[in-house]
Order: structure tokens, then sequence, then C-alpha cells
């Protein structure tokens, strides 16, 4: 693994400092928080805790000490691992752990006994992921280690990623992309994996690209817009790439024609996939891809499309995707009753709508779950309201969805401010800064006599 500032760390040497910090986790609560950013300390956090049968719950370092701390009460988790550079005064935490690695080494040694590390695999969950907000109905998706490892290795299969591959990763590895779809799938076959720690400059990125011989990387569209914006583009540069994933956000056909033609780059591959199927379910090299599609399901899944009484569809019929298979989640942490509504008869229905082709193709067409995607990161709609509402000045709010050229969806949020109080949009901004994270504070704010609903009462989320 490489940092963006080159330091480096063999399979052989993250091991070891895996193991040395697993020591320190032994006395600590199950569940145990890993606040890192995209650097060497992430792997090394999250290896230390599955040696001491802990779960690991990545949090973004973005969050306030506000969010984090609830989580850390929800998930009755004591202890944090953490970078030296991040502020941790504010942390309700007993155990605050600093991992700093500064040994370089440019040995990249397989381990060969990789499968038999010190890991319980059939009662130890492996991972929690927020799949909302930190306050409104906390929902964890819980990922095993069968899960996960059901993953990667069909994925490393279907790409053939093995030790000559080389991965950029760009998105944080909090996320459930960055770190199972990206960090651990290349561990597992055995390649190279170099960290992007810096805001998005392509300038920078390519220069990675350059420098290491990547071979392949994945982004949302809004990274690759972004990109392509770039004025001093140089694919010569970026030669060594195979391809690129593209998903995180919903992707059209229209966008990834426009990317492959700008770039004069073929292999740009749209995916699906969701945090309850440990990322990808879909996934197709160049020669299979499909226009429009979001390419083929990927052989651990099932996939059926339902109609709104759960009936399945025939083919090329609109309904709501209910994915089932080894890496799918069994459920939510200390959340039942959501488990029980999501999953049914061993399958799980995710809220997206799409359709199937005869040939296995999966086409998505929208999102029926109140989340917005800004920038690749999911925002609640009803976790914000929750922080608006609990402003004293303010009445009634409601988060939706605007149209933007560049990013695609940015959210916006409506206010009612209460007849005795006055704050302006400047104060309602700065009061979100208390409470949230950056990509979830609302870019526009309307201040308004009432909130428009539509059908049964309900906010409309979209604009």
């Amino acid at each position: 693994i490489i940092n963006k500032d080159g330091m480096e760390i063999s399979y052989r040497n993250l091991y070891g400092e895996a193991i040395k910090l697993s020591k320190k986790l032994l006395e600590c609560n199950s569940n145990v928080l890993v606040l890192c950013s995209n650097k060497i300390e992430f792997a090394i956090a999250s290896f230390a805790c599955w040696f001491a049968n802990k779960t690991v719950i990545p949090i973004d370092i973005r969050l306030s000490s506000y969010e984090i701390n609830n989580i850390a009460q929800f998930c009755n988790a004591n202890t944090v691992i953490t970078e030296y550079e991040i502020n941790t005064t504010s942390l309700e935490i007993c155990n605050i752990i600093i991992s700093e690695y500064t040994i370089c080494s440019s040995s990249f040694d397989i381990i060969e006994d990789i499968y038999h590390l010190p890991i319980n695999l059939n009662n130890n969950n492996a991972m929690l992921f927020p799949t909302t907000g930190t306050t409104s109905d906390p929902k964890y998706v819980i990922l095993s280690h069968e899960n996960i490892i059901s993953e990667i290795e069909c994925v490393r299969d279907t790409f053939n990623a093995d030790k000559t591959t080389c991965e950029l990763i760009i998105i944080p590895l909090t996320t459930v992309t960055g770190s199972i779809g990206q960090l651990l799938l290349i561990l597992n076959a055995g390649g190279r994996l170099v960290l992007n720690n810096s805001k998005l400059n392509p300038k920078k990125l390519f220069d990675l690209i350059e420098k290491y011989e990547v071979s392949i990387t994945g982004c949302s569209p809004t990274i690759l817009a972004a990109i392509l914006n770039y004025k001093r583009l140089n694919m010569a540069k970026i030669k060594s790439l195979k391809a690129i994933l593209l998903g995180g956000e919903q992707v059209n056909s229209a966008q990834v024609i426009q990317f492959r033609k700008i770039m004069k780059f073929e292999n740009i591959i749209p995916v699906y996939g969701l945090t309850e199927a440990c990322s990808m379910v879909t996934g197709s090299m160049l020669d299979e891809c499909r226009e429009r599609a979001v390419s083929r399901v990927l052989p651990i899944f099932n996939l059926k499309i339902c109609d709104q009484k759960g009936m399945e569809c025939s083919l090329n019929t609109k309904g709501e995707i209910y994915i089932s298979g080894p890496s799918v989640t069994t459920g939510y942490y200390r959340n039942e009753r959501f488990t029980n509504q999501t999953i049914v008869d061993g399958w799980l229905k995710t809220g997206d709508i799409g359709y199937l082709d005869q040939d296995g193709y999966l086409y998505i067409v929208g999102r029926m779950k109140n989340i917005i995607i800004v920038a690749g990161k999911n925002v609640h709609t009803e976790e914000v309201e929750e922080f608006l509402i609990s402003c004293p000045q303010i009445l009634e709010a409601k988060a939706y969805s605007q149209p933007h050229e560049v990013l695609g969806e940015i959210l916006a949020a409506d206010i009612v401010v209460k007849k005795e109080c006055s704050i302006n949009k400047e104060e309602i901004i700065n009061y979100c800064k208390k409470g949230l994270a950056s990509y979830k504070i609302p870019q526009k704010i309307n201040i308004v006599s009432k909130i428009n609903t539509i059908g049964m009462g309900k906010k409309q989320r979209r604009q």
C-alpha cells in the first residue's frame, strides 16, 4: 500500500503492525470506531480490529464530534482508532488510540497464509456501516467476514485482478466501496494500492497514475466530471490505466458516452452496488458492456424485479430491485423492525427501481428511498430536517434534491421560521456547521411561509 506522499507498507509489515495494534484492543468493547482518512493507518487499524475479534465501524473524518458521539453511544463503542492530525478533544469516548505508521518499506511480500489469520469467521461481524443519519432512526448494515470474502473473491475473478494489478483509491476508505470494493479486494488479489488522501486535484491524480503505473480505479460521475473539466488533460500520462469503474451515483448512458469521447478512453465501466451487498452487485469487462446498462449481475447474486405487491415482474418491466446472495447483509444492527421490513424471505429490497433484459443486464431507473447523493456521499433528508428543526428559531424544514448542471444534484432546504423569531440564511448555515458534516449542509436555503406537500402529506424531495 502506498500513500500519496510515497510512504509504503508491505504485506508483511501490514500484518506485523496490525498484530501490534491488536494487542491494545483486547479489553475494548466489541465494536471499535476507525476514524481515519485515506492512509495506511486505516488498513492497519481495520486488520488490528479483526485480529482482536472486534467489529470495525468506519467513520468519515468529516463528521462532527456530535455525530461521532451519537454513533459511539448507539453502537456501545468505547474505543476509537484515529490519526494524530485529527482533533479528538470533543469526543466522549474512553479509549482514543492514535495510529501512526512511520516506517518506510519498498517490499511487497505476499503472505501465503493470508487465509489463516486469527479471525473468527463464523461468529464475528466484520464491519458495521452507517447507511442513514446518526440521529434520525440510525441504521447500520452488518457485514460478516463471510459476506466480505464472497464479494471480493467474486469481483477479483470477474475483473481478473492479481498481483500485477495496481489500483488508485480516490474515494474515502470509510465507504463500503473504498474499504471492501477496493482495499480488501486488491489485498486479496496480492496487488498494489495507491491511496489518494487530498482534495480532488486532477493533475496530482494523473501524476500518481503515471508514477505507479496504476491499472484500475473507481469513482463517481461527479469526480470524473471534475477530472474532465481539467484544462490540461493529458491522456498520455495515464497510458497504464486499463479501466475506470463508474458508480456511487446514478449513471446515465449519455454521461458514459460523453466521458469516453472526451477522454478517448473506452474502458469506462458503469456498475451498480450498495452497502448492504458489500459494494458491487453488477460488473462486466468492457467487451460485455451494453449501452444504458449498469453491467451484468455478478454470479454470486440472485436478482429479481418486483412490483409493489412483491410479485416478480417479467423481463424489461420496471420495478423494485430485490437481491440475495452470500455477500448480502443479514440485517441492521439493533434495528429488528427495519431488518424485517427490508429483508423478506431471504430477499433484500433495495429501494432502487430498475429492470432486467433477457441476458441478465441491469438497467437503473431511479431511487425509491429519500436519499440524495452529494458528491458520491449519501445524505438522508430526514436527518438533515431533524437537525434543522432542533434550531430554536425554526418551526419546520424540508430537505430535498435540486438538479445541478455539474454535480447532478445538490441538497436544498425550505425553512419555515417561527413567527416570533428571526433568522437568516447565513445563521442557518452556521448552525448546521455545529452538528452536520460539510456535505450534509444544504447548498441552497429558502425561507418560506409553508412547506408544500404531495399525496398523503408527504414532502416532495425533488424539484
